[in-house]
């Protein structure tokens, strides 16, 4: 795996454009088993209000991947690398930095949902430390976005607490 040259930051209004193009994309492979309206700089700006989206921004500017986190859920969403730049470390940066944001906000543990079709994703979500939570379930969407062909939702969650094995975290 090539090391990743990129800056990871809080997305900026100026990104959301860039946001949704990327997840339309990344999540293109979707299409054939579920059907959600397409990403807008209006549909991020939303999701802005309720979380936060991280960028990975390339040396020359541009937006490399993203990753959207919502603390009401505890949960990690949409992580999207460009094709061209997957597989050079971008996706676990962005991980990363989600889940120091949950760490910081105290979360004990941060949940992920990957659809069962998906298979490639549950090793590299395993890598991460991620294991599966539940049983897969049948998924369901809100409308307008439904089912196009039957699939189950897996959740995973990680720990994030720490534990301190130093005198001053034990209470001595």
């Amino acid at each position: 795996m090539v090391e990743a040259q990129a800056t990871i930051r809080g997305a900026e209004a100026a990104d959301f454009s860039t946001i949704a193009d990327l997840i339309n994309s990344s999540f293109e492979i979707e299409r054939s088993y579920i059907y959600e309206p397409p990403e807008t700089q209006n549909s991020v700006a939303t999701a802005m209000e309720s979380g936060t989206y991280f960028v990975a921004v390339g040396s020359h500017g541009d937006l490399i991947g993203c990753v959207y986190v919502n603390p009401r859920l505890r949960g990690i969403f949409r992580l999207a690398v460009a094709i061209a730049q997957r597989s050079q470390g971008y996706g676990r940066r962005l991980m990363a930095e989600a889940e120091s944001y949950g760490k910081d906000a105290r979360w004990p543990e941060v949940m992920i949902g990957i659809l069962d079709f998906r298979q490639e994703l549950l090793p590299y979500y395993r890598t991460l430390g991620y294991v599966e939570k539940e049983l897969p379930r049948d998924l369901a969407l809100q409308p307008p976005a439904h089912i196009i062909r039957p699939c189950q939702l897996i959740m995973m969650s990680k720990n994030l607490s720490v534990i301190s094995l130093s005198p001053e975290g034990v209470g001595l």
